[in-house]
């Protein structure tokens, strides 16, 4: 399925277990020697894995994940106080969350909120668009499709499926080949192993917010749904969606109006609405039909935000 060596793919598959235990417990403490023991390496050689896997050390990344988990509910939940905000992402005390806030951000928590309101945004977002070139025709076009855009907030199941790990940009000036290579190659493997059935579909799950994690840092799993059991493999691992109450945006457009109706909707629809962010789970677009094969490079999705009532 891939030309990476035997031993790199496995280094990879425990990378991405513990990856996924960290998220699942990034508001408890996550010592090394707990780490190390989710990968089946010591300590010492755990540290290394991770470094060479992932390019930056477990402390960084660990730190960074809070940090934009803390700065995103800072935006979004601006009515919480950050002491609560600090103990839900796993900064035990006002100064350890002070000190690696600022670190990670330049700024501290309280400014952070200040400079970065949801209606600044918008706002923001706006002049970004009419600096460009002709940028009032593209807001107003853009606008009109925002106010065709369907949304609708509905219950979804959880689901059982495969995926193949990415970490990169989502979105190159337009769609990212490489994730569409990847759709490929699982889809090949699904159907090498009997594993596509009538209510497969294929999924992205979106695990950091591009507005917040740096592009090349922005992790994504490709997945293929399946009701039947899935085979052990060093690349392709089983994975559940989330069930629960999703904002789903109905889209047909280019990748590059997707990336900007969806930040919309998160920045003014989302607001304006009786729902607010859920951080437990993960953005997730489903597919109609095979991802990034239209060759006009329009993506027909369903486009779901995590919700919960305020």
């Amino acid at each position: 399925m891939s030309t990476i060596p035997l031993l790199e793919k496995e280094y990879q598959m425990r990378m991405n277990q513990v990856v996924r235990y960290i998220d699942e417990h990034l508001s408890s403490p996550l010592t090394a020697e707990e780490l190390a023991d989710v990968s089946a390496f010591s300590v010492y050689h755990f540290h290394r894995v991770f470094k060479r896997t992932m390019n930056e050390n477990v402390l960084h990344f660990v730190n960074r994940l809070r940090v934009e988990k803390a700065a995103k509910l800072t935006v979004f939940q601006s009515e919480r106080s950050l002491t609560d905000i600090a103990l839900e992402c796993g900064l035990q005390t006002p100064a350890h969350f002070a000190r690696t806030f600022r670190r990670y951000t330049g700024l501290s928590a309280t400014d952070y909120r200040a400079r970065n309101g949801l209606d600044l945004l918008y706002m923001r977002f706006r002049e970004t668009l009419m600096a460009g070139e002709n940028g009032r025709a593209r807001l107003r076009d853009l606008e009109k499709k925002y106010h065709r855009m369907k949304i609708e907030v509905k219950q979804l199941p959880v689901r059982r499926a495969a995926c193949i790990h990415h970490r990169g940009t989502l979105v190159q000036g337009g769609i990212n080949r490489e994730i569409g290579e990847k759709f490929s190659r699982l889809e090949d493997w699904m159907r090498a192993h009997d594993l596509l059935d009538g209510s497969s579909q294929a999924i992205g799950l979106i695990f950091d917010d591009p507005c917040v994690t740096p592009a090349s840092r922005q992790r994504y799993a490709v997945c293929f749904t399946t009701t039947r059991l899935i085979p052990p493999s060093l690349e392709v691992l089983p994975i559940e969606t989330a069930g629960g109450k999703y904002a789903v945006l109905s889209l047909d457009e280019p990748a590059d109006l997707l990336y900007e109706l969806i930040h919309m909707a998160n920045i003014h629809w989302l607001p304006l609405s009786p729902y607010q962010w859920d951080e437990s789970r993960s953005m997730m677009a489903i597919f109609h039909g095979t991802p990034f094969q239209d060759p006009e490079d329009r993506v027909p999705i369903d486009f779901c935000i995590p919700v919960k009532l305020k």
